[in-house]
């Protein structure tokens, strides 16, 4: 259970409070602020990924209509563009996890 958060509800005599557990103890209100903190920075982080991605797929495609990404063949680094390569896809998240598959 590393990581995953369960919440107990018990009861006091002032009404019900939450304690959440994390690996098997219960958190301090800090501990869970910090949590919460970095839960809020992960997010936008996200939310900022998926912009960047929604505007390179909202990008003009002139040449093919298809994205690929791979190894650049003269050994200079990695390539995202536009091509009719054999391998060569509709969405750059879908050219994005054929690369990552193509590296395991």
């Amino acid at each position: 259970m590393n990581d995953i958060y369960s919440q107990g509800l018990q009861h006091s005599y002032d009404g019900p409070y939450v304690v959440i557990i994390k690996n098997g103890l219960p958190m301090s209100d800090d501990d869970v602020q910090e949590d919460l903190e970095e839960m809020q920075k992960k997010i936008k982080q996200l939310e900022a990924d998926k912009e960047r991605l929604d505007f390179l797929e909202k990008l003009p495609r002139e040449y093919s209509g298809k994205i690929i990404l791979r190894m650049s063949t003269t050994g200079r680094g990695f390539r995202l563009h536009e091509s009719s390569q054999k391998g060569a896809v509709d969405t750059v998240r879908e050219a994005i996890d054929n690369y990552k598959k193509s590296m395991n």
